[in-house]
């Protein structure tokens, strides 16, 4: 995924300088990390590797997502401008990915919608998210079942406390929800409240 800084040229799309890649055709080597960063309705347009290691990972919203209002769902053709943001994703190796999403403002037509405008969503990173699905879905996994506490899992992480807190609640809600298994043994510790109270039994 890392690119040169050897030439650079203009994106149409964002106005990013694009590095000169070392093998085969920019559009080859962009189209395998789109693929490498399995984002579906991102599509990746460079890769800088920073002073640490990571992987800073500029995209694009996909031509073929709707711009659709999260609040009323229709579809919007009016652009108001444009914004960055930077919803963290899971590790690439030992390095975190930096995620820089160049994406769109829009207007939302609707004259019953309360919200004036929103930005291009899709379902890994919803509106006003600010971690990836397949991240919170990770913490959540890990604070339950490698991590001793929710602290740790954040720390590994690198998110905060309530992120990966609500992460673990959120994975653990499905399992809670379902019915228990019918009971086959009820031991007496499970059953015994109170003081034992003993009666003879006139037969025995």
């Amino acid at each position: 995924m890392a690119v040169s800084s050897s030439s650079r040229s203009r994106s149409e799309v964002t106005g990013l300088s694009k590095g000169t890649h070392t093998q085969g055709d920019s559009g080859r080597v962009e189209e395998g990390a789109t693929r490498l960063l399995g984002l579906e309705g991102l599509t990746v347009v460079s890769v800088v590797i920073d002073d640490a290691g990571g992987r800073i990972v500029h995209a694009v919203t996909a031509d073929d997502v709707p711009a659709g209002c999260p609040e009323c769902g229709v579809v919007s053709t009016s652009r108001k401008g444009r914004v960055v943001t930077f919803p963290r994703d899971v590790p690439y190796g030992e390095h975190v990915v930096g995620l820089v999403w160049h994406k769109h403002r829009w207007r939302c037509k609707e004259r019953a919608c309360p919200w004036g405008s929103f930005t291009e969503s899709i379902p890994q990173v919803p509106a006003r998210a600010r971690i990836t699905a397949r991240l919170r879905g990770e913490v959540g996994a890990a604070a339950a079942d490698r991590f001793s506490c929710v602290l740790a899992a954040a720390a590994h992480y690198r998110v905060s406390w309530p992120i990966a807190h609500a992460a673990l609640a959120g994975h653990i809600a499905g399992p809670l929800a379902e019915p228990l298994p019918p009971v086959g043994v009820l031991g007496i510790d499970e059953t015994r409240r109170g003081k034992p109270v003993w009666a003879q039994d006139p037969v025995t």
